[in-house]
């Protein structure tokens, strides 16, 4: 059941993520094409590549072997897909001689099941926003541990917070899909020393940037006190994202799924984080020391590249 309430939250959040982070990631002129508008597979093709739809139409008559994923269209599957098929506001309709050998996410659409049809993995079928919310509730069995000032507004604060996160980490686990690798492995072998660096460079970077808004009066500390922020950002954003690749490496190898996209491992890892960012308290803390302990990492790993931070010139 917590597998289920997991694949849930992923999909949610895909409705919010895919389309930005693959506009930004892939231009148009890009040869990789990887979220074609309508997509068919005719009976008796293969492929080995993810099929994903936004606002267009999925047809699978052969056979799929990785996942199958449409936002905002159409999928009929009458032959077979090897991984998951997630659908985002977009009716499912499967044939009678549909087969699917992992798990069917359908997530604010219909679901047409024609007898026969099979289903090997599980099936998570949820209408709207608050169905998922309210299965979060029950079956995780949270709501005894909210207090009287967690209302409907401060949920959905903290749900909108986590899909901006969604959002962001797809961009860049697509930009920089090695980079984000490499540092999450590195956190594994280095968790307390990546956990002192952090707070090393947090601290020097907070008395950076008030000694330069002190400077502002100065012309020149203005571009600098930019400069610094801009940076301070960036380390905070590819350090969260490491962790949530960290995690959800962590989470899929512990649930024994193989061979899933870098998006989807962060996915899972940020799903995972965001259960614990509703415990109260708890939720906060263990969020704020992950960050420090991402922090550390990107300096330690120069954002994943191992390279100088200075690069020396060469006559």
């Amino acid at each position: 059941m917590v597998k289920q309430i997991f694949i849930s939250l992923v999909a949610a959040s895909a409705i919010l993520s895919i389309g930005v982070a693959a506009a930004l990631a892939f231009p148009p002129e890009s040869s990789k094409e990887p979220f074609t508008k309508d997509i068919h597979l005719v009976k008796g093709q293969e492929t080995q590549r993810d099929l994903v739809s936004i606002g267009g139409r999925i047809i699978v008559d052969g056979n799929a072997k990785q996942d199958v994923v449409v936002v905002g269209g159409t999928l009929e599957v009458n032959g077979s897909v090897g991984g998951n098929v997630v659908a985002i506001g977009a009716p499912v309709k499967l044939g009678a001689h549909a087969v699917l050998k992992n798990d069917l996410t359908c997530f604010g659409a219909t679901l047409d099941r024609a007898e026969g049809a099979q289903i090997l993995g599980e099936t998570v079928y949820i209408n709207s926003p608050n169905e998922l919310v309210n299965r979060l509730f029950k079956e995780l069995s949270i709501a005894p541990f909210l207090k009287s000032d967690w209302t409907a507004i401060v949920i959905g604060i903290k749900l909108m917070l986590l899909f901006t996160w969604f959002l962001i980490a797809t961009c860049i686990v697509l930009a920089f899909p090695n980079q984000v690798k490499m540092t999450s492995e590195e956190i594994g072998r280095n968790f307390l020393r990546f956990g002192l660096i952090g707070l090393l460079g947090f601290a020097s970077l907070t008395v950076l940037i008030i000694i330069l808004a002190m400077l502002c009066l100065v012309i020149i500390g203005i571009p600098l006190l930019i400069l610094l922020i801009v940076f301070a950002i960036l380390i905070k954003l590819f350090g969260n994202v490491s962790i949530f690749y960290f995690f959800g490496n962590r989470l899929l190898n512990a649930l024994k799924w193989r061979g899933e996209s870098s998006v989807f491992v962060v996915m899972a890892g940020l799903a995972f984080l965001g259960l614990i960012e509703f415990i109260p308290i708890i939720g906060g803390l263990a969020w704020t020391i992950l960050s420090i302990i991402g922090i550390g990492a990107t300096l330690a790993t120069k954002f994943g590249t191992g390279q100088p931070w200075l690069s020396r010139s060469h006559s």
